[in-house]
């Protein structure tokens, strides 16, 4: 008899918080990452790596979706070899945009990915969470 009362309790929890975890809002993001020089295959699998790191947020490749990022990276050349990085990204929700250039070594992509994600999620997530 308590193993039954165990598992109904067991059970009965799980139905109760099953409803509000699926519930949570997904916020439908799609990112674009321009396949242009040598920077594409990193830059793409960094920002990804970072959206599925924020649980609401849902990575779509096409259809709707409620917001939009897109960067792409542009090495600065000096004299035949690379000296740096432009780094450009676009954040989209609606009539909101955000743009923003950055500079740096293509040793820092990993580094631009993350300040980007953290900025959309500044930005556009934090205050529709609560």
């Amino acid at each position: 008899m308590k193993h039954i009362l165990k598992y109904f309790t067991i059970i009965l929890v799980f139905l109760l918080v099953s409803p509000a975890i699926a519930e949570q809002p997904k916020f439908k993001v799609l990112v674009s990452v321009v396949p242009m020089y040598n920077y594409f295959n990193e830059i793409n699998s960094y920002v990804k790596r970072e959206f599925r790191e924020l649980k609401d947020v849902e990575l779509v490749n096409k259809g709707s979706f409620d917001y939009f990022v897109s960067i792409v990276a542009i090495p600065i050349e000096q004299k035949g070899s690379v000296r740096g990085v432009a780094f450009s990204y676009v954040l989209e929700h609606g009539d909101i945009v955000v743009h923003n250039v950055w500079i740096g070594g293509s040793n820092q992509l990993k580094e631009m990915c993350s300040r980007v994600v953290a900025e959309f999620d500044a930005k556009f997530l934090e205050s529709k969470r609560k």
